[in-house]
């Protein structure tokens, strides 16, 4: 039963990690095009749940006496997930529509820039999607390649300090928030993409021993 169980939550974690990878290299490539906030909100979009089902089926793979790890992360990874998602919904949506006619003083407090409500919303997002790897990193400690993805998922989750604190600096509209903005996501997804092929030899490890 439990074979079975880490068969099928490593084929499917495999499929999710893809996802996550594509989404996070199209992430990447969207910052360094102007004016490409609708394909960095669309990837953003399919990162969380993506990020969420890799979590989930880490949790069925690793050891009983390991899960514990894992559910505290999956937990935190619901919180990124929500605020991620909800705020990248509203932005391609709502904001850049504005069949209201919203004033633009008043659409800036939600429009995706430093110093609005949704920019807090998502840093703070961002800090539990941190956390959901520093909490998960001890769940990864049986050999070299489990060791190296823990300290990837330890320095990535040390990392929360950026986007918690990130809102709390005044630019008072100065584009440097927008450059300091690009830059920080860029070094994120330099820092998650390994990730993500880690996990992608992690779960094919599973996969090969459950099938053995």
């Amino acid at each position: 039963m439990e074979k079975t169980c880490i068969q099928v939550a490593s084929k499917v974690g495999i499929i999710s990690t893809i996802s996550l990878f594509i989404s996070i290299l199209v992430f990447g490539i969207s910052l360094l095009i102007k004016e490409a906030n609708m394909l960095s909100y669309i990837s953003s979009i399919f990162i969380a749940p993506s990020f969420l089902i890799v979590f989930i089926c880490l949790y069925y793979c690793v050891s009983e006496n390991k899960k514990l790890w894992l559910h505290i992360g999956i937990v935190f990874g619901v919180i990124y997930s929500v605020y991620a998602m909800l705020n990248y919904y509203i932005q391609a949506t709502v904001i850049r529509l504005n069949d209201f006619g919203t004033p633009n003083n008043i659409l800036q407090l939600f429009t995706f820039k430093p110093g609005s409500i949704l920019f807090a919303q998502d840093m703070l997002g961002y800090t539990f999607l941190c956390l959901a790897t520093l909490v998960s990193a001890p769940a990864f400690n049986a050999d070299k390649s489990e060791k190296i993805l823990k300290w990837f998922f330890i320095i990535h989750g040390m990392m929360f300090i950026i986007p918690l604190s990130f809102p709390a600096i005044s630019f008072k509209g100065d584009e440097s928030g927008d450059i300091i903005g690009i830059l920080a996501n860029l070094f994120w997804c330099v820092v998650f993409i390994p990730i993500t092929f880690l996990i992608y030899r992690y779960f094919n490890k599973k996969s090969k021993m459950a099938n053995s």
